[in-house]
């Protein structure tokens, strides 16, 4: 019986030799994208088939941040005959200097050979280290816990910065909820914007997690200090079963407050200044540079970038020999990788009076940079428009998309006008016998009604099975997969990228709706993605926000987009 088990034992490690040689791969992860100034975060290398391994990864050289190595540990799995090993190496991060910077590859030596991870992207912000430090870190060995920060814990009056809520748990769960906001005791949380969850798995401590993460933007109204308060969060936790059957117990955790430090803008504010903070660009573009005397062109100017606008004003020095009319900006708020964006699209309408040569002056827009402490103004370049034709006093009309040109009689005919329905030929007989539809359906009602739910309890025993959650992530699959196709005909870059996302979804079983461009690389790389289908993406998402958030023209994104998804579709196994 001893050889027998001994003899087994030994086959089953041969047959899962292979497999563990073929799922050989290192993955880097970072419990935070963004770090306090001297502030810390937790890195692990987990390096999956981990055998023969020479050293602890390397890391290139960074003046951003330093890493101290703080212990590794070791895993194996048996799991259909094959044997799995994976090897963590956990890494305690110090932020050094403010900025942006590239956090690996992770290199390791496998059996001769080297193997590295994707890059993180990293960001270094000012701040009080110690109330980020404090919220770093979960309670150890916790299995469930909610921390809430902020990603800049000493903001100036009116940046706006980011409260984050953060819920893990080791065990099944589900989306968390919350019942209501905390008490931001003078801070003001960003309109239009309501908390969104995203969720992903992370190892910690050599236990995996799932993280759920939502952000909501604040701002400060007023210098002083202030705390966000205590936050109550409900996890509901799966004891057992699946779908609708599943017995689920709601779990009340708190996250404590987080202190917020509000700094006052510098004196001896610019006469032009409105109140923004943040980092923005400004642009203008017109729809023609030759045009009538009397006629009308269209300037449209976008100021975009980092911070929050509230009733943005543009500086204009036009001549007089121009009659400008302005229509209300469309301010667009966003909350991408925790860091709020937003757009303004101004339209102002040009009636030239006079031809000739004119010149449209740079628009200029003042706003506080958090970064280097001062106010910057932004500008547009300018612009030479050709006007031609003959002088006007005043513009009759000005150019404008009317609607009362394309109106058209409605001439109502006898044909139009339906007869009434009347007496028997409305009511039908009155009586009811035995045999009527109506008495059959009556009592047929209870079977039908116990048939339909035996089946439903069917479809969903079977939905929760591994094959149909395979079978229903296929057809949602498919599903996104024509969509993408349908968005590249009509030209719409959005539903193209929703589309990829939805995809994205299905494929990598997480969220792919808040998959930002710089972590596109090494999610898709380290889920078994082609490293080259992997880097397109990316650059993909690279370009949006640049339509989304610079301006940029489309082109062909929304054909990209189906290209690529339709590469993944059938190259990603």
């Amino acid at each position: 019986m001893v050889r027998t088990l001994i003899v087994s034992f030994v086959v089953a490690v041969c047959i899962g030799l292979p497999g563990l040689a073929r799922a050989q791969s290192v993955t880097l992860v970072c419990d935070r994208p963004i770090v306090a100034l001297n502030g810390s975060a937790t890195v692990e290398v987990v390096v999956q088939g981990g055998t023969n391994i020479t050293g602890n990864p390397s890391f290139p050289r960074s003046n951003g941040f330093a890493l101290a190595f703080a212990g590794q540990s070791s895993s194996f799995q048996m799991a259909r005959g094959s044997v799995s090993q994976s090897v963590t190496y956990s890494y305690r991060l110090t932020a050094k200097t403010v900025g942006d910077w590239t956090l690996g590859p992770a290199e390791v030596s496998m059996g001769g050979k080297k193997l590295k991870s994707a890059q993180l992207e990293l960001k270094v912000v000012k701040g009080n280290a110690n109330a980020n430090s404090a919220a770093a870190a979960p309670p150890a060995g916790a299995e469930h816990y909610a921390r809430a920060r902020v990603s800049n814990p000493t903001p100036y009056v009116g940046e706006a910065f980011t409260w984050f809520l953060e819920v893990g748990s080791s065990g099944r769960v589900r989306q968390p909820s919350l019942p209501g906001l905390p008490d931001f005791d003078g801070l003001s949380s960003e309109p239009g914007i309501e908390p969104q969850w995203t969720n992903t798995r992370v190892m910690r401590d050599g236990r995996r997690l799932e993280v759920f993460t939502a952000g909501l933007p604040v701002f400060a109204v007023e210098s002083g200090t202030t705390t966000i308060g205590r936050a109550a969060v409900t996890l509901p936790e799966v004891l057992r079963g699946q779908g609708l059957f599943a017995r689920v117990r709601d779990l009340q955790l708190e996250a404590k407050a987080v202190p917020v430090s509000v700094r006052a803008l510098p004196a001896r504010k610019p006469k032009d200044f409105s109140g923004a903070v943040g980092r923005f660009t400004l642009r203008a573009t017109p729809d023609t540079t030759e045009v009538n005397a009397g006629e009308t062109l269209t300037l449209t100017v976008r100021l975009s970038g980092t911070g929050a606008l509230r009733a943005p004003e543009l500086v204009t020095n036009l001549p007089d020999t121009l009659r400008v009319y302005d229509e209300d900006p469309d301010v667009q708020v966003s909350l991408v990788d925790g860091e709020v964006h937003s757009r303004a699209i101004f339209r102002k309408a040009i009636v030239p009076l006079e031809p000739g040569t004119f010149t449209v002056p740079p628009l200029r827009f003042t706003y506080f940079d958090p970064t280097s402490g001062s106010y910057q103004t932004a500008a547009s370049t300018p612009i030479v428009v050709q006007v031609t034709g003959a002088a006007v006093a005043e513009p009759t009309v000005a150019r404008s998309e009317g609607i009362a040109a394309g109106k058209e009689g409605v001439e109502i005919l006898a044909s139009d006008i339906l007869p009434l329905r009347t007496g028997d030929r409305l009511m039908g007989r009155q009586g009811v016998g035995l045999g009527s539809p109506i008495i059959l359906a009556l009592l047929l009602l209870p079977l039908l009604g116990f048939g339909g739910a035996a089946a439903l309890r069917a479809r969903d025993q079977a939905a929760g099975s591994d094959r149909g959650r395979r079978a229903a992530l296929g057809k949602e699959a498919k599903a996104a997969l024509k969509r993408a196709g349908d968005a590249a005909k009509s030209g719409s870059h959005e539903e193209a990228e929703k589309a990829v996302r939805d995809w994205l979804t299905t494929r990598m079983e997480r969220s792919g709706a808040s998959l930002s461009a710089g972590e596109a690389a090494a999610a898709l790389t380290s889920a078994g993605c082609p490293a080259a289908l992997a880097q397109g993406l990316s650059a993909l998402l690279e370009r949006s926000e640049g339509v989304r958030y610079g301006g940029e023209s489309p082109g062909t994104l929304a054909d990209d987009y189906a290209t690529w998804v339709a590469a993944a579709q059938g190259g990603w196994r």
